[in-house]
């Protein structure tokens, strides 16, 4: 069965399941450097629409041997368990009242997202773009989410400063940072035997030196590079460390921390980065192929160079 086969035999047997009133669409989204996904939506009678649930994942599971109904029974267990969470009122989040404390920030690499880019607010930063979205509650993955679109500083009649503004308030309340010793995460991943080892992508490759190294996140582990962003982190965390600090983009969930007097040099630390984004993260979570570098002096973030490194 062909892919365009597997999404039309998939929704027929889905819609079948339904409740009268629900509909499901299909719908191609733009995620993350240019990774585009087929998603499942399910809209009701109530203008309530729920999340996306992505297929492209289950046709491998197809590929590799499950049939279409355990797939579909799958799916609809997903759906059926959570149903009473995921939903929302479309109407909630044309109130710009109810979403505003609701806005928050991550950040992509913008040479690697131009088509995204034109269609949503966003400030350059570095090689990177920081967006914006909304965290309208929680899913079975963790944060239910909806990334803020150019059509919604429209009907929301605000400006892309007022949203930089909220997020840099709401973000650190609402996805609170973690700083962690490397060896601390290492022994959890040891323990769970490394389950989790894709969502450090670096650690593995981090193991084998002997400079310290501590990984920054948030809360929930998702969309925490952001985190190097907040107020004072970086500086609480170069005084405790004693250095200005090297910052090796993991994901953009995770970022790992590296005192500046590590005996690693820059271009070690740039194949180290690219080599991993290569080989272990998924192409829709890399963030850079770049190192940067935090002055505490300056209280600054900047492209690590070899005279930076020197300096």
């Amino acid at each position: 069965m062909t892919y365009e086969n597997f999404i039309s035999v998939l929704t027929e047997k889905l819609q079948a399941k339904m409740e009268n009133d629900t509909q499901i669409k299909i719908h191609k989204i733009l995620k993350n450097n240019h990774v585009q996904l087929d998603g499942l939506a399910f809209h009701n009678s109530n203008n309530q629409a729920s999340p996306t649930i992505y297929i492209n994942d289950y046709f491998i599971q197809y590929e590799e041997g499950d049939s279409i109904e355990i797939i579909v029974q799958e799916i609809y267990s997903l759906y059926e368990n959570n149903k009473d969470t995921l939903h929302f009122d479309i109407e909630f989040i044309k109130d710009f009242n109810n979403i505003k404390q609701r806005i928050a920030y991550k950040i992509i690499n913008y040479d690697s997202n131009p088509e995204l880019l034109e269609n949503i607010p966003h400030k350059k930063f570095l090689d990177l773009a920081i967006v914006y979205y909304l965290i309208l509650g929680k899913d079975i993955a963790g944060n239910m989410t909806t990334l803020i679109q150019n059509q919604h500083l429209d009907f929301w009649n605000v400006d892309i400063h007022t949203i930089h503004k909220l997020s840099e308030y709401n973000t650190p309340l609402l996805l609170p940072y973690t700083i962690r010793d490397m060896e601390d995460v290492l022994t959890e991943l040891l323990l769970e035997d490394m389950k989790n080892e894709e969502a450090v992508p670096l650690i593995k490759e981090a193991q084998d030196t002997s400079n310290p190294m501590y990984v920054l996140t948030n809360d929930i582990g998702i969309n925490g590079a952001a985190c190097m962003l907040y107020d004072d982190i970086l500086s609480e965390a170069a005084k405790k460390i004693g250095s200005d600090l090297i910052i090796l983009p993991s994901s953009i969930h995770e970022i790992l921390l590296v005192p500046r007097d590590s005996e690693i040099s820059l271009k070690e630390f740039v194949e180290m980065v690219s080599d991993i984004n290569e080989t272990t993260v998924e192409p829709e979570d890399r963030l850079s192929n770049q190192v940067y570098l935090y002055s505490l002096e300056n209280n600054s973030i900047t492209l690590a160079s070899a005279d930076s490194m020197k300096a």
